[in-house]
């Protein structure tokens, strides 16, 4: 089980941790409410944000462990899909009487994925949810290894054709919300649009990949002329140097610059807010994090991972398989929670139309979108550079800054 001494003196660290805690729980079951034990990780404990009544770490015995990415230590509370994706694990368990806990790989290797979810199934736990395509190998790995083990990953992109009978791949069209952002930012009237990746890894080209794509077919509807930039952060959390580069941005002529840094997207709302110029959110509504966001492409995993727990429990559990879910499940889509784009004259109710003609496939936009897993054969080539070669440019200059 575990492949090296190294991983067993972790373990051994670890399981004292987690013992230490003891039998405190967060959602549901006797104790109630969140736990405030604090964050932590599979090596030793992180403190999460003060006063956050989400924060449970390595509760020994929890129905429902979830694993984060383990990149950049990222937050429980990150005000992203994290976030999204643990109120939905928090709101199953709440509901059904459940107990759940988090945990955060001491890194995004296969053994520190691996070692992480062993240490919650060694301790009771019946259902693994990971998030994230950086623990898939990990994933695919443990549930092998433990197939009385019901696993769940979401996001993970790579290994949906070596999923066991115990395991399934939740996956969302992130770039159908993506190519919906990119539409309403040409029709609101911006010409020089940036785009910020935080990392090159599968959930957040996906995005990027819908934004441009969104762009260009605006643009050639409309006959207007954009320019895009493009640009690889290299992190997934907030950082001087992400700001930094927005803000140049900016000063260069930018107008609007849409994100997916996932917990770095609050230095770009830093970088707005100082320029006095306009951003997108992403992943969540996060109009609430700046006045200068005007919407944000979302996917809704607060709703959809409830979903798909309640098969692991309800014996209708989808093993070896994996489900890509968008539009035609209401799964993804724009902010509208604190909708900023009417003073650009789109309002909502052009919005939804243009969601429902996307949804009915009107002009092919939705049959012609190029997906990320359909050309990018070779991980090791630049994700946006292999898209724009297959991409029919119209009026569009894209700039890929490398």
């Amino acid at each position: 089980m575990f492949k090296t001494k190294e991983s067993r003196i972790i373990f051994a660290i670890i399981m004292c941790i987690v013992l230490a805690f003891g039998m405190a729980a967060c959602g549901g079951g006797s104790s109630g409410g969140g736990g405030d034990s604090g964050g932590g990780d599979s090596g030793g404990a992180e403190p999460a944000a003060e006063n956050d009544d989400q924060a449970a770490f390595g509760i020994a015995g929890a129905n429902v462990a979830f694993i984060l990415p383990g990149d950049d230590r990222l937050a429980i509370n990150d005000r992203g899909w994290i976030e999204m994706t643990w109120t939905g694990v928090k709101n199953y368990c709440d509901a059904n009487g459940k107990t759940c806990t988090w945990y955060i790989p001491l890194d995004n290797s296969t053994q520190g994925y691996y070692d992480a979810i062993t240490t919650a199934i060694n301790s009771g736990t019946e259902v693994i949810l990971s998030l994230g395509s950086q623990g898939v190998e990990g994933l695919v790995e443990a549930a092998n290894d433990f197939p009385d083990t019901t696993f769940i990953s979401v996001e993970g992109n790579g290994h949906e054709n070596a999923l066991t009978p115990n395991a399934f791949a939740l996956l969302h069209q992130s770039d159908e919300a993506g190519f919906l952002a990119g539409v309403a930012a040409v029709k609101a009237g911006f010409t020089d649009i940036g785009l910020v990746t935080g990392l090159d890894i599968p959930p957040m080209n996906i995005w990027t990949y819908g934004y441009l794509q969104g762009i260009n077919y605006q643009a050639g509807k409309q006959g207007a002329d954009v320019k895009v930039r493009h640009h690889y952060v290299n992190s997934a959390a907030a950082s001087p140097e992400i700001q930094a580069t927005c803000a140049s941005w900016y000063e260069d002529g930018c107008d609007l610059i849409i994100p997916m840094i996932a917990g770095g997207n609050p230095s770009l709302f830093a970088a707005a807010d100082a320029a006095d110029q306009w951003c997108f959110g992403a992943d969540v509504d996060q109009g609430d994090l700046s006045p200068k966001v005007l919407t944000g492409a979302i996917k809704k995993l607060a709703e959809t991972v409830p979903l798909i727990l309640a098969k692991a429990y309800d014996g209708t559990f989808p093993g070896g398989e994996y489900k890509w879910t968008g539009v035609d499940d209401d799964a993804v889509g724009l902010a509208t929670g604190n909708w900023r784009m009417d003073q650009f004259g789109y309002s909502i109710a052009d919005y939804e139309a243009d969601f429902e003609a996307f949804k009915n496939d009107v002009d092919g936009q939705r049959s012609g979108i190029i997906r990320q897993h359909e050309v990018r054969t070779d991980p090791t080539s630049d994700a946006l550079d292999v898209l724009w070669d297959a991409l029919p440019s119209q009026n569009v200059t894209f700039v890929n800054l490398k």
